[in-house]
């Protein structure tokens, strides 16, 4: 394939992109099935492309054409300035996430002991271990996919001696315990949700989304789990929907927390809460 062949391909399926969001992440593919960097794509001057990687590029733009992630096409994504492993049946980490993050790496006691209830691919860990190294974390999941994919990311950087994973639902072993900070990024879109779009409904795995209860029922779990298991004056930050603060510091204030900090993701909309065991 020459390289006027990839220009007219690259016209011809960034015309069919949907929005600007689309347009761009089309180039994305490109760039990285066949090695060709954004500002070039409009030049003569690479030579070939092999029928492999054509075959391969068809392939994905189809895919994403036809509604799938671009993450779980690609196989990574950027999280708080670090490459992700992501694979289907596990959550895609989002931006959304990442103050929460910032905050707790900002936040949490020196040498604490980390408690991460539901660890998916293990983002949220890996960034906490990579930015404070005086930290220990355990992350817990009843999804076989996600703790595989967490141990692949654990070991893409190179943290085992600070990052561990176990399988459970959520903590039902509390001789884990104590810990000094419990984290959790839960299932909290309620079922009956119609803004849920359809690409993540139709990919992403639903227990890593839904939950009963108008979105709470995961929540409330966990605040009860997590007062057991933190020690005295221990913490627990968590991550929900824009809607759901003020309702999440209620239940927090009932279940014998006192809240800390009410935080904001990247659009300015409410995304997590912090609170002490008062």
């Amino acid at each position: 394939m020459g390289d006027a062949c990839l220009d007219t391909f690259h016209r011809m399926w960034v015309q069919q992109a949907s929005s600007e969001n689309a347009y761009f992440e089309i180039y994305w593919m490109i760039e990285r099935c066949l090695g060709v960097k954004f500002p070039d794509l409009h030049q003569k001057t690479k030579g070939c492309v092999s029928d492999q990687k054509w075959r391969v590029l068809c392939s994905m733009v189809e895919a994403y054409l036809k509604g799938k992630p671009l993450a779980y096409l690609l196989g990574d994504v950027d999280f708080c300035k670090m490459r992700i492993l992501v694979a289907e049946g596990v959550l895609i980490p989002r931006t959304d996430t990442e103050a929460m993050v910032e905050h707790l790496i900002q936040n949490i006691p020196q040498g604490a002991k980390v408690l991460e209830l539901g660890v998916g691919s293990g983002a949220i860990g890996c960034a906490l271990a990579k930015n404070r190294k005086d930290i220990q974390v355990l992350g817990i999941d009843n999804n076989h996919k996600a703790l595989l994919l967490a141990e692949k990311n654990i070991k893409l950087h190179r943290l085992q001696n600070q990052f561990s994973v176990v399988y459970g639902n959520w903590c039902q072993d509390l001789s884990l315990g104590p810990f000094d900070w419990v984290v959790s990024n839960p299932p909290y879109i309620d079922y009956n949700d119609k803004n849920l779009c359809d690409k993540v409904k139709r990919y992403e795995p639903e227990s890593a989304l839904m939950s009963n209860d108008n979105g709470y029922a995961d929540l409330k779990i966990i605040m009860k789990i997590a007062k057991e298991l933190l020690s005295p004056r221990g913490g627990l930050t968590l991550e929900h929907g824009w809607k759901m603060q003020n309702a999440v510091c209620s239940l927090l204030d009932r279940d014998g927390y006192r809240v800390q900090q009410k935080g904001m993701d990247a659009q300015m909309k409410p995304r997590y809460v912090s609170a002490i065991v008062s």
